[in-house]
């Protein structure tokens, strides 16, 4: 598969529906449920993209058997193309190994970046989903890509501490801003009734303490046959389609499908962290708290008070330049004003639709004798 990654995009396309699996702990099942998940709305006629995003694991490609050559990495620094890097995964799915780099840009060169972007957006195009395997736990890489895929899918089971860490990781989520809804899975439940108590409880709790909503696409069975695809490094869909968890996978596709996911993208994302990236700098290089404050107060005060507040940093801000701009000298403000008045005349004299060229002064001519 050849990929075009120059960073143009038609306005008309749709981009694919990117959703990051992810989980509070490891161990719960959630690269498992992102393979099976891909190659189920691959069997459904979708175009699916699969992102490794857990560099330190890389269980997709145990999962699948598969051994990459290169990573993002490699294509970033011009030591590979990008067929090199991506994968051909069971049922013409798309693999993409080792993709946390596509958050971490701080080290990235702008040729770097919009390479990346292009990338991005050419795989939006060419596919109907993203589906992006993070790493477990609340690391800084794992909690960009939460907030950059347009839908979140929590991996949680019947365990205290899976419970736990899923709610910590939503907390600190939502500390940083996250508002949306939340898809959550019970994995390896081992009945439905189980199944639906931890899920109200879970879900009760998280909206209660937290503030968000969580909706509930399925769950998955506890299944045998689950440990003997991983064994076999193939998918259980593939292996054993018609397994007690397969059949919820299956199930769980389906319900998932039929909600509209929300139009954003994973590369418009990308572009607006590049803006972002001096503020989030300084959120994070500052000592104080009294930068987070003041937002979490424009987010939650009345609209009339933070309108006044607004006003009054705009005009503290500007008597702020007027005092800077006082300190220099006169000399060097009127020389400033000057090359102001020259430059604007030069710019409006360039402007004229009617104007004449220049003419060369006449030379002054001696008188002869």
């Amino acid at each position: 598969m050849t990929y075009n990654y120059n960073n143009s995009r038609p306005v008309a396309i749709r981009p694919a529906r990117s959703i990051a699996v992810t989980s509070g702990k490891g161990g719960v099942g959630k690269s498992t449920l992102s393979l099976n998940l891909a190659l189920e709305l691959r069997r459904r006629g979708k175009r699916v993209c699969l992102f490794d995003a857990d560099t330190n694991l890389a269980n997709l490609t145990v999962l699948t058997g598969l051994v990459p050559s290169h990573t993002l990495a490699d294509w970033l620094a011009g030591e590979a193309d990008i067929d090199q890097v991506m994968l051909q995964g069971p049922q013409g799915l798309t693999i993409v190994p080792a993709a946390s780099g596509i958050v971490e840009m701080i080290d990235l060169d702008e040729e770097q970046r919009q390479r990346l972007i292009g990338l991005l957006r050419r795989l939006e195009q060419e596919h109907d989903f993203l589906i992006i395997d993070t790493a477990a736990g609340i690391d800084r890489q794992v909690l960009s890509f939460l907030q950059a895929a347009g839908e979140i899918l929590v991996v949680i089971t019947p365990e205290p501490t899976s419970l736990t860490d899923a709610f910590s990781l939503l907390k600190v989520l939502h500390r940083q801003g996250y508002r949306r809804p939340v898809q959550v899975v019970v994995n390896r439940a081992p009945d439905f009734e189980t199944a639906r108590q931890v899920l109200i409880r879970f879900a009760s709790a998280v909206h209660r303490y937290i503030g968000l909503k969580v909706v509930a696409p399925g769950y998955v069975f506890d299944d045998p046959q689950v440990g003997v695809a991983v064994g076999r490094q193939q998918a259980l869909l593939e292996l054993f389609p018609d397994s007690r968890a397969g059949q919820c996978l299956r199930n769980f596709t389906r319900s998932l499908l039929q909600r509209s996911g929300p139009s954003r993208s994973l590369s418009d994302w990308m572009e607006a962290q590049q803006e972002r990236e001096p503020i989030q700098r300084l959120l994070e290089d500052h000592d104080g708290d009294w930068v987070e404050e003041v937002v979490e107060r424009i987010r939650k005060e009345p609209l009339e008070e933070v309108r006044l507040w607004m006003q009054l940093f705009s005009s503290t801000w500007q008597q702020r330049l007027d005092q800077e701009a006082g300190k220099r000298s006169e000399e060097e403000r009127e020389q400033g004003f000057l090359a102001a008045v020259r430059f604007a005349s030069r710019l409006g004299r360039a402007s004229r639709p009617d104007r004449q060229p220049r003419r060369k002064p006449l030379e002054k001519k001696e008188p002869a004798g």
